[in-house]
């Protein structure tokens, strides 16, 4: 650096612009880039290494340019060049570096990407993490995974990837059909990662969530940068339902580079669909080879043994205290998927705290008779009725349900809304949050989770959603039915 003053300068908009540069970027190429700017309002931007050259980006440059031409008060325009002997040049405004210190320097910073390990933004990351691990489950961990021969292979992967994340299995791809537990083993890695590596970032999303930050971002441009910025930055990005991306072309196109690049700086991409790449019809096939580059694994239906597993784990964790004699004859009766499992377990023990008395048998399979009837086609409620039904109840509009409010006034009624729909509808988690103004799949999980951890513990709760539940069997009711 010229003692021309262009050191200071260069420190004062390096500063200006840091959020819009990549943190790989500004760790390992600009902070060692040598800076001159002369009369005419050239900047000359020297790099040690060319591979540097590639991590800057077009969008960072220009807007390095702006900050030079404000401070200057003249146009002005850069010139990147690879050159590791001016590096040498540089005077007392910058400390100078020996040729072996910067090959030094320069091992540390690949290395440094290598392992995903950023000891100048730990203070940003674990902000990152606070704010983004909200997306994780706490219900969801291995240690509240059950482990059968329908997806043994699935979760040793899934451990194998939580202990050494862009190791091994990169990508890893999981697919199974709807409530089998491809969500709770990607946030269970999720949670390992953060676990033992807390200063790596990770970032669960599904596919749907991604799709509406990047529609934001070419609606809103000046958000683009903050939505690169975002996803090629992630240590562990954990994306779900990848199959949504199907006929959205710029989505694939956004995900594609994100996918490049983080799979080209080592960091661990998880993904998780419900079938498998090769059956991801109209999905481009660049995509699908690049999902196919690390280890596709599959989960199938428990089996008698692990349904019953299941149950006696949940019903343990949650102090259900239901006897074996009734887990077993929800294991014999539900046998679709685990998720249909779990709620018809809460529903049990919903019922026996409101009665005082153990359940029956006969009680059993009366519970287990409604909820098939619930999910037959002829008798099946919209959205909005639910939501009026709901409104009614609890004294709120329609309006909040839809809304955005937070207040517990609002949040326990549009939970409960959000768990009938997903009980007493065939509508997807996608078009349930669509309905209660455009919430994300997310919102639903969490809200339905919600729902069942408050049935089994709170009693008043458990009679709301039991009046509820009866009006709506009332109003909907088959003309067959007695």
């Amino acid at each position: 650096m010229q003692k021309d003053g262009s050191g200071a300068i260069w420190r004062e908009v390096l500063a200006e612009v840091r959020e819009n540069i990549s943190e790989p970027a500004y760790e390992s190429a600009y902070k060692n880039a040598v800076v001159h700017v002369d009369e005419s309002g050239k900047i000359t931007m020297r790099f040690p290494d060319p591979y540097m050259l590639h991590m800057v980006s077009t969008e960072s440059n220009r807007c390095i340019e702006e900050a030079f031409s404000k401070r200057l008060g003249k146009p002005c325009q850069l010139e990147l060049l690879a050159d590791p002997v001016s590096m040498e040049e540089k005077t007392s405004d910058i400390q100078s570096i020996k040729t072996t210190d910067l090959i030094e320097q320069i091992n540390r910073n690949k290395e440094t990407l290598k392992q995903k390990h950023y000891d100048a933004s730990v203070a940003a990351s674990g902000d990152f993490r606070r704010t983004e691990s909200i997306r994780l489950n706490p219900r969801y961990t291995f240690e509240q995974f059950v482990v059968g021969n329908h997806n043994q292979l699935a979760h040793a992967a899934a451990i194998a990837v939580a202990r050494e994340p862009g190791e091994v299995y990169n990508p890893l791809f999981i697919y199974a059909k709807t409530g089998l537990g491809k969500t709770h083993l990607l946030q269970a890695i999720g949670h390992e990662v953060q676990g033992t590596r807390p200063e790596s970032r990770v970032f669960f999303i599904t596919s749907e969530a991604f799709t509406n930050e990047l529609i934001e971002g070419i609606q809103h441009r000046e958000r683009m940068s903050k939505f690169h910025r975002k996803y090629r930055n992630i240590d562990v990005l954990l994306i779900d339902d990848v199959h949504f991306l199907i006929g959205k072309p710029q989505t694939q196109e956004a995900f594609f580079h994100t996918f490049n690049t983080l799979h080209e700086l080592g960091r661990q991409l998880v993904i998780a669909s419900d079938r498998p790449p090769a059956e991801l019809d109209t999905l481009e096939e660049r995509l699908i080879s690049r999902f196919e580059w690390g280890l596709t694994v599959d989960m199938s239906k428990p089996d008698f043994e692990t349904r019953l597993a299941i149950l006696n784990s949940k019903n343990q964790i949650r102090g259900f205290g239901l006897p074996m004699e009734i887990l077993s004859r929800i294991a014999s009766r539900v046998d679709s998927n685990i998720r249909e499992l779990e709620g018809a377990l809460t529903k049990m023990s919903a019922y026996q705290r409101l009665n005082h008395a153990n359940l029956t048998i006969e009680e059993v399979d009366d519970v287990l008779a409604h909820m098939r009837r619930n999910l037959n086609k002829g008798c099946t409620p919209m959205p909005q009725d639910i939501m009026e039904e709901v409104a009614a109840h609890f004294k709120v509009s329609i309006d909040d349900l839809m809304g955005d409010k937070r207040t517990a006034k609002i949040t326990v009624p549009r939970q409960l809304g959000m768990y009938f729909c997903r009980e007493l509808t065939h509508l997807s988690l996608k078009d349930i949050g669509k309905a209660f103004g455009g919430k994300d799949h997310t919102t639903v999980i969490y809200a339905v989770t919600r729902v069942e951890e408050r049935l089994g513990v709170d009693d008043v709760f458990a009679r709301d959603a039991m009046i509820l539940r009866a009006r709506l069997k009332e109003r909907f009711r088959q003309p067959t039915e007695e």
